[in-house]
């Protein structure tokens, strides 16, 4: 290896001290020489097999097959598998001397504990204790590919974002299209019987709610795999910045020692450690990775809770856990309450009933969110939406209570009738109520009521039968009196 190496950078016998596991190929990828750990373990190259690629495969990056490729990865990371023993993989970096006719590879065993070693037939004995000067210039170039690949990863997901918001944009647009449609025939259903009028009300709004659930599904799933990826790639980050934190102590600890602080290189890389900030990037990177791997948790909830609830309705009755769907519910209607009133449940242990989830769903939605809307437009101060399941007489009950200021009594008679509403116009079609109505009682052989009072708000009660052939399975207790606006 004599030349292989400028005077400015490390000595052949470092590269030797400080790189046990080194290897040295020539520009026709013949081994020129083994650090003496892999020699022990591989033993020696002979003119029959002395090619780098007769005794290890690249396992990152994919694709080299030969010296001429080597010269397109040299800022990469490498991971090279042992043919002859394939648990044995070598990890690191790639030096080419000037004229690229030499390249050494700067590897070590890809191990995660000591234990391991024996195995491999090392020891910790074989691992040198790396000076500051070495590990800083291998920290520099792994954190320049690490940049590159946050480039990249960056510029993936900018293209699916705007993949992404031209999809809504498209959806959005036959959504509006369908809209239109449902507005110009609401005109010639005005005419039709009332009975007719209630039958085509249910139907469109049924329409209405399956594509917005179709194009629900849709965003979900499209947000679900970047948000992978994010994840992943924000937790690999994480682990990096928490690594590069141990070593930049290292290294300061190392550097303030009165015996190298008259050393001009030492000051130079003190400079350069200065000038590099490595200090702020440790402390504030991982409070910053670890804020946004809460978003991502957060956004897969919320997607997990919008596939859950647009699956596809059945059309047979089938068990269901109705305090799982209320927990769903609860996550998908965040929005509409979690400005106005604090949620709490008291969620106690029913059985599984048999029902249809999908139209049980919409009941919920509906309550819930009128409750945020009676808590919104009589300004309470301290908003409170209250959720409870529990059994009764053979039956489930299920109350969703709010402390707004009640229904006037001279409009209680009519909450449940057709296109009855007292929101302004555009915020309410005075359809919610009627359909939940209808849902409970003529879908399910329940009830559906209410108390109401100025000083205590309004509470929605409905009443559901078990059917005779249930299991008598039961839904898990949910945690009560959680705060789920925060």
């Amino acid at each position: 290896m004599t030349g292989l190496f400028h005077s400015s950078e490390l000595s052949e016998k470092l590269l030797t001290q400080a790189f046990p596991f080194h290897i040295v190929i020539d520009d026709l990828g013949s081994i020129l020489s083994f650090g003496e750990p892999l020699e022990r373990k591989i033993g020696q190259v002979h003119e029959d097999n002395k090619s780098l690629f007769d005794h290890f495969t690249f396992q990152h990056p994919s694709g080299v097959k030969s010296v001429a490729d080597l010269a397109k990865f040299k800022n990469k990371l490498f991971l090279l598998a042992s043919k002859k023993h394939p648990d044995l993989v070598l990890r690191g970096q790639m030096v080419v001397s000037e004229n690229q006719s030499h390249f050494v590879f700067l590897v070590s065993p890809w191990v995660t504990d000591v234990d391991v070693l024996d195995s491999l037939g090392f020891s910790l004995n074989d691992f040198p204790v790396h000076s500051p000067m070495s590990d800083f210039l291998i920290l520099v170039q792994a954190q320049k590919v690490s940049l590159d690949d946050s480039m990249r990863l960056s510029d993936e997901l900018t293209h699916l974002n705007k993949e992404l918001e031209e999809r809504v944009l498209r959806r959005t647009k036959a959504l509006e299209r369908q809209a239109e449609e449902l507005l110009e025939s609401k005109s010639v259903l005005e005419h039709e019987m009332k009975e007719r009028e209630r039958v085509e009300v249910e139907l469109r709004h049924a329409q209405k709610l399956e594509s917005v659930g179709q194009l629900a599904a849709g965003i979900a799933h499209e947000i679900n795999t970047p948000m992978q990826y994010i994840g992943s790639s924000l937790s690999f980050l994480n682990d990096s910045l928490s690594d590069l934190g141990g070593l930049n102590n290292t290294l300061n600890s190392y550097f303030s020692q009165d015996s190298l602080m008259a050393d001009p290189k030492v000051m130079e890389f003190q400079e350069k450690l200065e000038d590099a900030d490595l200090d702020y990037l440790c402390e504030r990177g991982p409070k910053a990775l670890n804020r946004a791997l809460e978003g991502i948790a957060r956004v897969t909830e919320i997607v997990s809770a919008m596939n859950e609830f647009t699956h596809p309705d059945r059309k047979e009755k089938d068990n269901a856990d109705i305090n799982r769907a209320l927990g769903t519910v609860l996550t998908v209607a965040s929005n509409e309450y979690k400005y106005v009133a604090r949620i709490e449940t008291d969620l106690q242990e029913i059985p599984l009933i048999d029902c249809y989830l999908g139209d049980l769903n919409q009941v919920f939605l509906n309550l819930v969110v009128n409750a945020a809307h009676a808590i919104a437009e009589n300004n309470v101060e301290e908003g409170t939406i209250k959720v409870s399941t529990r059994m009764e007489n053979g039956r489930v009950i299920v109350s969703v209570a709010d402390n707004g200021t009640g229904i006037p009594k001279d409009i209680q008679h009519r909450i449940f009738d057709p296109f009855f509403t007292t929101k302004e116009v555009g915020r309410g079609t005075g359809q919610g109520l009627s359909i939940s109505h209808n849902i409970i009682v003529e879908k399910h052989g329940g009830r559906l009521y209410f108390e109401t009072s100025p000083e205590h708000g309004t509470t929605f009660f409905i009443e559901l039968p078990i059917a005779s052939n249930n299991n008598g399975s039961l839904s898990p207790q949910l945690e009560g009196g959680r705060d789920l606006a925060a």
